[in-house]
């Protein structure tokens, strides 16, 4: 019961971040981008995405981070997976949706390498471990 009552205080003080992630489909393939080296996780391949600012609805969230990272406006859009991940000093709850590519172009507004890629190859790229998850169940999907 003690060691329950720390753990649970420990999970209170740690930050959680929501996080967005946008599976984005167009025909058989996945558009994924690697993070920059200077950032948080650099050099893995991830699914665009970020954080929900206050008050922000989920894919309100969506919308916009992935028209401020790649330009690609999405549609038909549909919750597929949640996942908590926790790091050093927070937890990230990444909210995963589906959706289809509505404009076919990419135009890399924050100069990540990028690429489409079939789902059965995302296991040969090198993601964070909170995105592993999500891409086991993509194969099993």
């Amino acid at each position: 019961m003690i060691l329950q009552s720390a753990i649970n205080k420990c999970r209170k003080n740690k930050n959680i971040v929501n996080v967005v992630i946008a599976i984005i489909r167009n025909g058989d393939s996945i558009f994924i981008q690697k993070r920059t080296s200077n950032d948080f996780l650099g050099g893995f391949w991830e699914f665009p995405g970020g954080k929900v600012e206050k008050n922000e609805s989920l894919r309100s969230a969506l919308k916009r981070e992935v028209m401020e990272e790649t330009g690609i406006k999405i549609k038909k859009i549909c919750k597929f997976i949640s996942i908590e991940h926790s790091y050093d000093d927070f937890t990230v709850h990444l909210h995963c949706f589906l959706a289809q590519c509505c404009n076919g172009k990419k135009y890399l507004l924050n100069k990540k390498e990028s690429k489409w890629v079939k789902k059965r190859d995302l296991k040969s790229y090198n993601f964070p471990p909170a995105s592993l998850k999500l891409i086991k169940a993509l194969q099993d999907d």
